[in-house]
C-alpha cells in the first residue's frame, strides 16, 4: 500500500446523502457535544463498546477528541465524527482503526447516538468508509464485534462482509463476562 496515500489533511470531510464524516480539525472543541451523546447513549454503548467502561466526564471527552487529532496527524487512526448534513448535529463516530499498512489491513469501528438508530445512518457511514479505505489502497477491511451485537453484525452482512470466524472467550465485556468476538472481513 502506498504510504503517501495516508498523508491526509486535518479537516477532511466525506459526504453521504444524509451525513458528513468530519476528520478532526485544529482548535475544534467537540468534546462537550460528544460527551452529551455518549451520556445519552450510555446504556447501549456500555453493552458493546470496549472503551465504555466508565461514564466519561466532559474533560475525558475533550481529551478523547484531542487524541483523535493526534492519531490522525500521526497516521495511526482515521476517526471521523458523524454529523447530520441538514443540521450539522453530531450523531456518532466511524473510522479506520488498528491499521496495518504493511499488509493494507484496517478495522472499521463505529458507534451511533441511540436516539437516531434504526434509520440506516450507520450503514450509510460504513459504506462511505469502505469506499474511502478502498481509495487509500487498503486491501482488507474488518469489522470485529461482540458476537451478540446483532446491529453491528447486520451492518457487516448488509455490506457484503464475510464472517470469517468467531474467537471464543477472547475478552471480558464491560460487565466482566467472558465474551466471543465475531470477525467479519471484506477483501478488495
Amino acid at each position: 500500500m502506498n504510504q503517501q496515500a495516508l498523508n491526509l489533511p486535518l479537516g477532511l470531510q466525506l459526504e453521504t446523502p444524509r451525513l458528513l464524516l468530519c476528520a478532526p480539525r485544529e482548535n475544534e472543541e467537540i468534546g462537550p457535544e460528544l460527551n452529551a451523546i455518549v451520556c445519552a447513549s450510555w446504556n447501549e454503548l456500555r453493552e458493546w463498546m470496549p472503551w465504555a467502561k466508565m461514564l466519561p466526564t466532559q474533560e475525558d471527552s475533550i481529551m478523547s477528541a484531542r487524541q483523535a487529532l493526534w492519531k490522525w496527524s500521526n497516521h495511526s487512526e482515521f476517526d471521523f465524527t458523524l454529523r447530520l448534513r441538514r443540521t450539522r448535529q453530531i450523531v456518532g463516530k466511524c473510522g479506520l482503526h488498528t491499521l496495518e499498512t504493511n499488509v493494507g489491513r484496517a478495522e472499521i469501528g463505529y458507534w451511533l447516538d441511540s436516539r437516531v438508530q434504526g434509520q440506516g445512518l450507520m450503514t450509510e457511514a460504513v459504506t462511505r468508509m469502505v469506499s474511502f479505505a478502498d481509495a487509500l489502497g487498503f486491501q482488507r477491511l474488518e469489522i470485529r464485534c461482540d458476537a451478540r451485537n446483532a446491529r453491528s453484525i447486520a451492518i457487516a452482512r448488509r455490506l457484503g462482509f464475510e464472517h470469517e470466524g468467531t474467537m471464543r472467550r477472547v475478552r471480558f465485556d464491560n460487565q466482566n463476562r467472558l465474551c466471543d468476538m465475531a470477525i467479519w472481513a471484506r477483501l478488495r
